[in-house]
C-alpha cells in the first residue's frame, strides 16, 4: 500500500475516527499514537513487539493490541509482520483488526453495505484469532474477539463456547463479558431478559473490584434500538438500581485505578450516570476525566456528525456546569 492519504492518516492520529464500529476500548495515548503513526510508515514493528511483551496484565494487552489493530483501512505492515514472525501477538493484532475491517464493509446500519465482504474478512479474521488461541493457551483476548467475529458469522454456539473457554482462562475478564453483553441483546440475537439475566449473573460472580461492574452500564445502550427507548431504559426502576448498586461496589476502583481499562469504564458509569438523573455521582468522574473521553458510548452517529451529536459536551456540561 502507498503512503497514507487524508482518511487513513486521520484513523492514525484519531482512533475514534477510524473502525470504531466495532470498538472495546478506544482510550487513545500519545505513546500508542505515535507508535500507530510509525507502524502505518512501515516502521515500529520491533517497538510494537516490545509493547506487547510489555504489558502487566490481560487488560492492558487487550488495550494494546486493539490500539495496534485499529485501522480504517489494512495498513501494509500487518501481513508483513505475521509473515516475518508469526507469533501470537502478530495474529492476535491482524485478527482485531479483520473484524473491525469487516465490520466497514458491512456498515453501522441495519441491512449491511456488502454482506459477501463482510463475511469473507470475518472468516480471514477467525482464522487468526484460532490460531492465536491455539497457540496461547492462557490468552482470552483472542476469544473476546472470536465473540464478536461470531456475532458477525452468525455462529452462535461458537460464540458462547468462546465466552466460556476465555472466562475459564481469565475468570471476570470484562472485554469477553462486554462482547457476549452484546449477543445478547435484542440488536443481535437476544431479548431485554436475555440480556438483563446475562448482566445480573456476571454482576452476581464478579468481585467488587471488577470491571465487570460496568456491564451495568453499558447494557443501557443496547436495550433498545431508538432515543426514546434508551430512555425508558433509563427511568425503569431496576435499571436505575443496577447501575448505582454497581457503582457502590466498583467506585473505589474507578477513582483509583490508573489502567486503560479503567479509564474506559469511567466514560461507562459518567455516561450512565448522568443519564439516570445521579449529577452528583457523575460529576466526580467527569472531574476525573477532563476533556479526554472514548467513542463509546457518547460517540452515537458516527465521526462525520461526532462534534454535532456527541453527548460528552452536554453531560459534562450538565454536571459540572460549565
Amino acid at each position: 500500500m502507498s503512503g497514507p492519504g487524508p482518511g487513513a492518516r486521520l484513523a492514525a492520529f484519531k482512533r475514534r475516527r477510524g473502525s470504531g464500529m466495532v470498538s472495546d476500548n478506544s482510550v487513545d495515548t500519545q505513546d500508542l499514537a505515535a507508535l500507530r503513526e510509525e507502524l502505518w510508515r512501515g516502521r515500529g514493528i520491533d517497538t510494537a513487539e516490545q509493547r506487547l511483551k510489555s504489558c502487566r496484565d490481560a487488560l492492558e494487552l487487550a488495550y494494546v493490541a486493539e490500539a495496534l489493530g485499529d485501522w480504517h483501512d489494512k495498513p501494509a505492515f500487518l501481513d508483513r509482520w505475521v509473515a516475518e514472525r508469526p507469533g501470537t501477538g502478530p495474529l492476535l493484532v491482524r485478527g482485531i483488526h479483520g473484524v473491525k475491517w469487516a465490520w466497514r464493509a458491512r456498515g453501522a446500519g441495519w441491512k449491511p453495505k456488502d454482506w459477501d465482504e463482510f463475511q469473507r474478512r470475518l472468516k480471514v479474521a477467525h482464522a487468526d484469532l484460532t490460531n492465536a488461541a491455539t497457540r496461547a493457551s492462557r490468552d482470552a483476548i483472542s476469544l473476546s474477539w472470536m465473540i464478536a467475529c461470531c456475532r458477525g458469522l452468525q455462529s452462535l454456539q461458537e460464540a458462547r463456547a468462546a465466552f466460556a473457554e476465555a472466562s475459564r482462562r481469565v475468570p471476570h475478564f470484562r472485554p469477553a463479558h462486554s462482547a457476549m453483553l452484546v449477543n445478547c441483546s435484542p440488536r443481535w440475537f437476544g431479548t431485554r431478559e436475555k440480556l438483563s439475566s446475562f448482566v445480573d449473573e456476571s454482576l452476581a460472580g464478579a468481585p467488587e473490584s471488577s470491571g465487570v461492574q460496568t456491564l451495568a452500564c453499558e447494557m443501557i445502550e443496547y436495550l433498545g434500538s431508538s432515543s426514546e427507548e434508551v430512555k425508558s431504559a433509563c427511568k425503569d426502576m431496576s435499571n436505575r438500581s443496577r447501575i448505582l448498586e454497581a457503582f457502590a461496589r466498583y467506585s473505589g476502583t474507578l477513582l483509583a485505578g490508573r489502567g486503560h481499562d479503567t479509564l474506559r469504564n469511567r466514560d461507562w458509569f459518567a455516561n450512565a450516570l448522568w443519564r439516570i438523573g445521579e449529577l452528583a455521582s457523575a460529576r466526580i468522574l467527569f472531574e476525573w476525566i477532563g476533556d479526554a473521553r472514548q467513542e463509546k458510548p457518547w460517540v452515537q452517529a458516527g465521526p462525520m456528525f461526532d462534534w454535532l451529536l456527541n453527548d460528552f459536551k452536554r453531560a459534562r456540561s450538565a454536571c459540572l456546569g460549565v
